[in-house]
């Protein structure tokens, strides 16, 4: 068994609290834990973290784009961007991606977006509530094709 540092155990407690909440991306967790503690024990920790399996951006990425897509629907382009923003690597995105949003996924999440914002633009023009639902599906990340079968659906 390795010697510890004085505040590793403290690092590590710290870093098993921002798991409890959800998982985190390793750079996320880096970040959060860099405010607090040194660099140096920071990384100790992150790589025995990796190491007894609480730390994996793989199961972090996938678990992020199954919440998207249960609970607030998003598209591929926005999911892409709140993981590079979370730290995750793009090649990994990529992968998870093409896996779990293939194009008729990504029809059904906007459908459901889309759905919920139609009872909210029912008073008005036609034209105009058809332009706000697809300024809304496009900041939601929906991807063109999506919103154009969506529009089909509807009208």
């Amino acid at each position: 068994m390795s010697k510890f540092s004085k505040e590793e155990p403290d690092v590590y407690k710290a870093a098993l609290r921002l798991l409890r909440f959800r998982l985190r991306s390793e750079n996320e967790l880096l970040e959060r834990l860099t405010k607090k503690f040194p660099q140096k024990e920071v990384s100790v920790v992150l790589k025995r973290l990796k190491k007894e399996g609480f730390l994996d951006d793989k199961a972090f990425a996938r678990a992020w784009v199954q919440d998207r897509m249960r609970f607030k629907p998003k598209g591929r382009r926005l999911v892409f961007r709140e993981l590079v923003q979370k730290g995750v690597s793009e090649n990994l995105i990529k992968k998870i991606l093409k896996k779990e949003y293939n194009e008729e996924k990504e029809v059904v999440l906007a459908e459901r977006a889309a759905k919920t914002k139609i009872q909210k633009l029912k008073g008005l023009p036609k034209i105009k509530a058809r332009q706000r639902l697809v300024h809304f599906l496009q900041r939601r990340g929906f991807g063109w094709e999506a919103i154009k079968r969506v529009l089909n659906e509807i009208h």
